[in-house]
C-alpha cells in the first residue's frame, strides 16, 4: 500500500485526461483522490462488488481523516453481495465506520 498524507486535491499530480485503455484509472486517480479526500458522494444505477472492493484501498487512508463516502444505488444486492461488502472491510475499519443500509 502507498502511503498518503492528506493533500489538497490541488496539490495531487494529476493528468488533464485519463484513459482506460492506457492509464491505470484506479491507482493514478482515483485512489490518490480518495486517499486525500475528506467527502466522497456519488450515485449511480449499478454497482457491483467489485466496483466497492475498490474503495478499501482509500478507506485505511482516509478513515484516519474522518471522511465521509456518500454512494446513492438503486441496486438491489442479493445476502451474498451483502456478505461480501461486509467481507471486504477488516474489523478494525468497521468499528471506525457508520454504515446505513436503507
Amino acid at each position: 500500500m502507498i502511503d498518503f498524507i492528506l493533500l489538497g486535491l490541488r496539490d495531487l499530480p494529476l493528468k488533464q485526461e485519463y484513459r482506460s485503455d492506457r492509464d491505470d484509472v484506479v491507482s493514478e486517480f482515483f485512489i490518490p483522490c480518495l486517499a486525500n479526500s475528506i467527502q466522497y458522494d456519488r450515485t449511480i444505477e449499478f454497482i457491483s462488488v467489485k466496483s466497492l472492493s475498490t474503495l478499501t484501498f482509500g478507506l485505511e487512508n482516509i478513515q484516519d481523516h474522518h471522511a465521509k463516502i456518500r454512494l446513492v444505488s438503486g441496486h438491489r444486492f442479493t445476502t451474498s453481495d451483502l456478505n461480501s461488502i461486509v467481507k471486504l472491510f477488516d474489523q478494525h475499519t468497521l468499528e471506525d465506520l457508520t454504515v446505513e443500509l436503507i
